[in-house]
Parts: C-alpha cells; sequence; structure tokens
C-alpha cells in the first residue's frame, strides 16, 4: 500500500514536470527576443534536481520491495 503511495506521488511530479516543460516550450517558442538564459539556466537546474529526486524515491521504493 504504502509503495502505491509513493507510485502515485512519483507519478504526480513527473505530471507537473512535464507541464512545467511544455509551459517552457511555449514561452520559448512566443518570445520575440529570444530566449531568457537566466530562467533556461534555472530551468535546467529545477529539472536536474526534480530528476535526482526522483532516481532517490525509485531506489528508495525497490528497497522497500526487496
Amino acid at each position: 500500500m504504502e509503495g502505491q503511495t509513493l507510485e502515485d506521488a512519483i507519478m504526480r511530479m513527473q505530471a507537473a514536470l512535464s507541464r512545467a516543460e511544455a509551459a517552457a516550450r511555449k514561452c520559448a517558442t512566443g518570445m520575440a527576443l529570444g530566449p531568457n538564459p537566466t530562467l533556461l539556466r534555472q530551468h535546467q537546474t529545477l529539472k536536474n534536481s526534480v530528476s535526482a529526486s526522483l532516481a532517490e524515491l525509485d531506489q528508495l521504493i525497490e528497497s522497500l520491495e526487496s
């Protein structure tokens, strides 16, 4: 049961990340002056952080299931 809750949380985080990436792409394509390098760096940093957190959660789930 607890593993399912963690999986649900991971799925929600992945969905949120996908929505954020889609919004960033939409924003970047609509900019007349080009993309904002600072915002793009911040986005990449956040994306990397979320990916690392998801990997940690995945390892935690695997260890709980073993």
